[in-house]
This record gives structure tokens, C-alpha cells and sequence, in this order.
């Protein structure tokens, strides 16, 4: 394998364990709204609501 390959390949692992660390146990809605992700879509926005109101049911 290209030795270029396989460093980005360790790169993209490691940044990849730093988001499932850094987000853990957040909703959706949580990870967007940290991220400055901008809801532009109907059906993505749905997505987000239905995600907030899932958190709070199971609070």
C-alpha cells in the first residue's frame, strides 16, 4: 500500500475516535448546533425536531 495512503488512512482513524469521543451521548440536534450546522432542508429539519423531542421523552 502507497505509504501516503496509509497515513491518511491513520489520520482519518484518529480524527474519527476524536468525534465519537467529543459527541458521545449528544443528539443530533446537540451535535449541529456545536457544529454551526445550518438546518436548510424540510425534511433534515423534521429529522432534528423529532430528534429533540426523543431526548426529552426519555428524560
Amino acid at each position: 500500500m502507497n505509504p501516503d495512503a496509509l497515513i491518511v488512512d491513520k489520520i482519518r482513524e484518529s480524527l474519527q475516535k476524536d468525534l465519537i469521543e467529543k459527541y458521545k451521548g449528544k443528539t443530533l440536534a446537540e451535535i449541529a448546533k456545536e457544529s454551526g450546522f445550518t438546518v436548510t432542508h424540510t425534511y433534515t429539519s423534521e429529522f432534528i425536531i423529532s430528534d429533540k423531542k426523543h431526548k426529552n421523552n426519555n428524560r
